[in-house]
């Protein structure tokens, strides 16, 4: 059982140390934090008087479209997620593996001129669409 123990605490590790002794600071890393602006400068971006253009990724959110248009600007509301969910793209790709059909998801959603927004809220998105669909999704915004 020992050397059991021994060999998933190398694995989880990456060391041969000994399995009752704890890794030295050397050898922890750091989390580093880093904060973002963004957010900030996208509320100022929304509080000026220029209207803008704004396309909202998410589920419709009553909430973004009151602040918005009472700011003066225009809000386009497309939820990717739910539209992902469409059984019609459902297809194979060339190793016979089920995936979803990139092409046509894009030809039915973000169908919008370039330039047409002057702000895409697309928070989390990318972490629940389906992995075949991040890239197409990321490359047309």
């Amino acid at each position: 059982m020992a050397s059991v123990t021994h060999s998933f605490m190398k694995i989880f590790r990456g060391s041969s140390a000994d399995p009752g002794q704890l890794p030295s600071p050397a050898q922890t890393t750091k989390r580093l934090s880093r904060r973002s602006s963004g957010l900030a400068e996208l509320g100022k971006s929304f509080a000026s008087e220029e209207p803008l253009c704004v396309l909202d990724l998410g589920s419709t959110s009553a909430a973004n479209i009151r602040y918005l248009t009472g700011r003066g600007h225009k809000i386009y509301s497309e939820d990717l997620l739910v539209a992902s969910t469409d059984t019609a793209l459902a297809i194979k790709d060339d190793a016979g593996n089920p995936t979803l059909d990139s092409k046509r998801f894009l030809a039915d959603n973000l169908a919008y001129g370039p330039g047409q927004f002057d702000v895409v809220l697309c928070w989390n998105l990318a972490d629940y669409l389906d992995e075949s669909l991040v890239k197409p999704v990321v490359e047309r915004l």
